[in-house]
């Protein structure tokens, strides 16, 4: 049996059973310091949506008040390019999903609509 996927209009098909290594690479770039020289640089790993939480650095990650004691909880931070981080609480290393602000706060104002209130099934009803 295989498996076909494509990248950039180029097919590849592969056995379904072959071993498939996938290497990370993250990007870095000069970019200037958000410290007070402003000509300072440095260099900044480049903040990509899936990669590992543990890569963002310290971010104060936080949950809802309403989470549970068992662990299942969406944890949320701002990171300093405005952007916003979500991860599972369970796997704090784990991939990070990046949302942009405007993103981010759409969402929030839907589901405080109750545009989202029919996901809850009878848990919450």
């Amino acid at each position: 049996m295989s498996t076909m996927w494509r990248d950039d209009s180029v097919s590849h098909t592969a056995p379904i059973d072959a071993p498939v290594q996938v290497q990370m690479h993250v990007q870095t770039h000069e970019c200037r310091s958000l410290g007070s020289d402003s000509e300072t640089r440095r260099r900044v790993s480049l903040i990509y949506n899936g990669m590992p939480s543990s890569h963002l650095g310290q971010q104060a990650w936080r949950k809802s008040r309403h989470s549970n004691p068992s662990g299942n909880c969406v944890e949320i931070a701002a990171l300093p390019d405005g952007r916003v981080a979500l991860r599972n609480s369970r796997h704090p290393s784990g991939p990070a999903l990046i949302v942009p602000l405007q993103d981010m706060t759409a969402f929030l104002r839907a589901a405080k609509e109750g545009e989202f209130d029919d996901l809850l099934g009878e848990v919450e009803k």
